[in-house]
C-alpha cells in the first residue's frame, strides 16, 4: 500500500521584516501538513507580511484550489503584533487557505474556533 501525501509549496513574499522567519515558515509547514487532506497535488501558498492591511484587519485571505495568497499586517493602529498575535493571525489565515483549497465554505467561525488550538499546538513547540 502507497502512501499518498500532500505536496505544500510555501513561499513567503517578504516586505518589510519577519521576525524569525524560519519559525513562522515551520509554523505554517506544520499547519498545513496538519489540516490538509492527503492529496498527490502541490498547492502554493504565498504569504506576504506588510505594515498594515486595508481596515487595520489582521490578515486577508484569497485564492482557489491550488494557490492561496495570504496577506498578514505587522501593525494595527501604528501599534505592532506581538510574535504570539503574529501567529495567531497567520492560523488564523490559514484556515480560510484550508477552506479555498478543499473548496469547502468561507466560515469566520471555523477559522475563529481553530485559531488559537493551533497556535497552542505548533507556535514555538
Amino acid at each position: 500500500m502507497a502512501t499518498v501525501s500532500i505536496s505544500v509549496n510555501i513561499f513567503l513574499s517578504l516586505e518589510g521584516r519577519w521576525p524569525q522567519a524560519n519559525l513562522y515558515s515551520q509554523f505554517c509547514y506544520d499547519i498545513l501538513y496538519d489540516i490538509l487532506p492527503d492529496q498527490d497535488r502541490d498547492v502554493f501558498v504565498d504569504i506576504k507580511l506588510t505594515h498594515h492591511a486595508d481596515g487595520q484587519a489582521a490578515g486577508y485571505c484569497r485564492g482557489d484550489e491550488d494557490e492561496v495568497y495570504i496577506q498578514i499586517a505587522r501593525n494595527s493602529c501604528d501599534v505592532p503584533y506581538t510574535h504570539s498575535e503574529l501567529a495567531r493571525n497567520l492560523a488564523h489565515e490559514l484556515i480560510h487557505a484550508y477552506q479555498f483549497i478543499t473548496n469547502s465554505p468561507k466560515l469566520e467561525s471555523e477559522a475563529y474556533g481553530k485559531e488559537n488550538i493551533l497556535v497552542e499546538k505548533y507556535w514555538a513547540k
